[in-house]
């Protein structure tokens, strides 16, 4: 049996004004449990430092980004930057 995996969900406004807060909790629950999941359906705003940021934070592979909401997802295309898998 697998054991299940942590979930984190972020809400709200997230930009550069709070990023780093984003992170730190991230961090600090990636000391819990080393595989995570960022489900960010309820991000109401997330500017492209919010975006760099979960993408670095993902880019090993113990977390997955998932549910991204519309705005994040249209910026990402815009930018051309990949989805998160």
């Amino acid at each position: 049996m697998t054991p299940a995996l942590t979930t984190i969900r972020l809400t709200g406004e997230i930009d550069v004004t709070n990023r780093r807060e984003m992170l730190s909790t991230l961090t600090q629950a990636r000391r819990i449990d080393d595989r995570l999941i960022v489900d960010v359906s309820n991000v109401t705003f997330a500017d492209i430092s919010v975006v760099r940021a979960l993408m670095g934070f993902a880019a090993d592979g113990a977390a997955q980004v998932r549910n991204i909401p519309v705005q994040m997802a249209r910026l990402m295309h815009l930018l051309n930057l990949p989805a998160f898998d």
